[in-house]
């Protein structure tokens, strides 16, 4: 088995999230989990995933600001990415709490 190498724990989540597309424009997709360096995103179609770039704007549920992020990987209509900076600690909990 492969050591976990991860920083930080990642909670499982179904949480909708929008990702900025450029000028405006903002594709639905769904958080499957997050951590405070990173999040797995599932797009709603596969229109959506194609228009990836390697550095974006993400808004994860009700939060108010946006946060930046870098992709990792993607597959089909799902990607990886890590955040530009590591969510602090009232922004985590409060993303944690809105899945309860």
């Amino acid at each position: 088995m492969k050591d976990e190498k991860r920083r930080f724990v990642r909670v499982h989540m179904p949480v909708p999230v929008k990702i900025s597309k450029g000028k405006g424009t903002w594709a639905n997709a769904t958080a499957l989990n997050i951590s405070k360096d990173g999040i797995r995103i599932r797009f709603n179609n596969l229109r959506d995933a194609k228009f990836i770039s390697r550095n974006m704007t993400i808004r994860i549920g009700k939060i108010p600001s946006d946060k930046g992020i870098k992709v990792r990987w993607q597959k089909d209509t799902e990607l990886g990415a890590e955040f530009n900076n590591t969510l602090n600690n009232k922004i985590y909990s409060t993303i944690v709490k809105s899945i309860d």
